[in-house]
This record gives structure tokens, sequence and C-alpha cells, in this order.
């Protein structure tokens, strides 16, 4: 028992040297980098101030409640007034400030995820409307761009893929070509869409999210079309391979909208998804660390989180945009 417990300590301690010798670094770095931008910007003779004027902030508003969408949800009111409110305080965009809290409430969330029972399709309904919640609060009804093409593409697999089809036809390469076709017709839909209503702009919208969801299902494509064509050439995409016949709406959705990546990624492939949702593989109970032993890491995350975001509004303040342009 008591080398039991001077192991644990041992082990606490030797975190605790790793923690403090990673926020002696972090803030090392924050000083440099703060030093090096106030060198070049005094060099450029960049001006650090800019007058907005009251047509620019009404533009802007207006820009941010046609990206955010919550004009027909207004169950989010309490919500956009709290975010508003304290953004202002903050000297924060509120667009902006509602991502940060979006992607902070990703940690939490996930922790609950690793709470529940290990039921999968609870895990999946729990995914789903996490995603869905994080979608509707950041992008509001914008949201039915990704939920649409996650839609369309699900029933398009299931049509051109199915049971009953021919074996040439899915044999034609064109095919994971044409959805790739499809998806980015609709990415470059909204990012054009974009260029016309705010050319130049930096209101965040559900062209981010979406930039993501387009790669996921094109890697589902492509993992339908290697399960129906398996060959030597391409063994090392087989571990991937998906039957369309497996492929149900609620875990493709869950996927699709998995909350902890969704509103900035990354993306990964759909049978990695369902080997962590069913905890097997390298997800297996007996390879998965406990809660304790994870919180290092996940505090690690945090502080590299928080450094760039700070790097990305300190910095940004010596370099005016317009000017340098």
């Amino acid at each position: 028992m008591v080398a039991f417990v001077q192991e644990n300590l041992a082990a606490c301690q030797t975190s605790s040297g790793n923690m403090a010798k990673m926020a002696s670094t972090a803030l090392s770095t924050i000083v440099m980098v703060l030093m090096f931008s106030m060198a070049c910007g005094a060099f450029l003779g960049c001006p650090t101030d800019h007058e907005i004027t009251a047509e620019e902030t009404a533009k802007q508003l207006e820009l941010e409640e046609y990206f955010v969408g919550h004009t027909h949800l207004p169950f989010f009111k309490p919500i956009d007034d709290f975010v508003d409110n304290t953004a202002g305080l903050l000297g924060l965009q509120s667009n902006q400030f509602r991502y940060i809290l979006g992607m902070f409430a990703m940690f939490p969330l996930a922790l609950l995820h690793r709470l529940l029972p290990n039921n999968p399709t609870l895990k999946h309904l729990y995914t789903l409307s996490c995603g869905l919640f994080a979608s509707l609060y950041c992008f509001g009804t914008n949201t039915v761009v990704p939920l649409g093409s996650a839609v369309l593409v699900f029933v398009l697999l299931k049509v051109s893929f199915g049971s009953d089809t021919d074996e040439k036809y899915v044999k034609k390469k064109w095919i994971p070509v044409a959805y790739f076709s499809l998806l980015l017709a609709i990415l470059s839909g909204i990012h054009i869409h974009r260029m016309f209503i705010d050319y130049g702009g930096y209101t965040l919208d559900i062209s981010g999210p979406q930039m993501i969801i387009t790669i996921k299902l094109c890697q589902v494509v492509w993992n339908v079309y290697d399960f129906r064509n398996k060959s030597e050439k391409y063994r090392h995409r087989n571990a991937n391979a998906l039957d369309v016949k497996d492929l149900n709406l609620l875990s493709f959705l869950a996927y699709i909208f998995f909350f902890p990546g969704y509103l900035a990624g990354p993306a990964f492939e759909f049978q990695r998804y369902l080997a962590f949702t069913e905890l097997r593989d390298d997800y297996a109970l007996e390879k998965r660390p406990s809660i304790a032993a994870s919180l290092p890491s996940c505090f690690k995350k945090v502080v590299i989180a928080l450094f760039f975001m700070f790097v990305t509004v300190v910095v940004a303040g010596y370099f005016n945009v317009n000017w340098m342009l």
C-alpha cells in the first residue's frame, strides 16, 4: 500500500514538473511573439488603430445576424443577449465570442459522452444532438446546408450503391468524382455567395463546418466505393471500406455532426468513429485510460488552444489589414 502511494506521488510530481515546464515554454513563446510583432509593426509603420464608422458597425451587425441565422429561432434569444453583452465587455465580436464558447463547451460535453453507458445507439443520439445544437447555436438556420448535404449524399449512396445495382456500374471510377464535384459545387456556392454579400469580410459563417463535412462525405463515398471494388493495388484502403447496407442514417449523421470536431475539425474516417463509439479496436475498454489519466492531455490541448487564440487576437492588432493590402 505504501509503495502504491509513493508511486502515485512520484507520478504526480513528474506530471506537475512537465506542466510547469510546458507553461514556462508557452509564456516565453508568447513574450517572443509579442516582441517580434511589435518590432515588425513599428518597422513597417503599420497603424494599430482603425476608427470604425457607425455605417461599418451597422453593416457588421447585419451580417452577424444573417450568418448566425437566429431570426427564426427565438429560443436562442436569452443566449444571444448574454453573448452580445459579454462580447461587448471583452471587446470581441459576438459571433467570435459565440464560436469560442461553443468550442470550450465541447470539453464538458465530451466528458458526459465518456460517462454514457456502452450503448452505441444512445451514443449516436447524444453525439448527433450535441452536434446539431452546436451548429444551431453558432449558425442557426444555416445548419440546413450541412444537414441537407449529408442527407442528400446518404440517399444517393443508398440508390447508387444498393445491392441491386449493376456491378459494372459501381465499378465506374467517375462515380466518386461525381460526388466530389457535387459537394465541391455546394461548398463553392457558399463561398461565392459570401463574396457577394461580405467581400473581404471576417464574419464567421457555415462555410467552416461545411469544409470539414465535405471532406467527411467524400471519405464515406470512397469507403463505399472501395467495398464494392476491392483490389490488391489499394488494399491499404480496405480497412476503411464500408458496405452501404450497413450504413444507417443515425450513425451516419452522428459521424457528420460529431460535436468535438464539428466547428473546427479534424475530419476522420467513418470506421474510426464507429470503433470509438462501440469501444472496439484501439478504443476498447481495456486500452482506454481513466478520466484522471486523460486530464493532463486535455489540459495541454486547452493551453495550446488558448495560446493560439491569444496570439491571433493580440498580434493581429499590430497589423492593420487594410493598410497592409
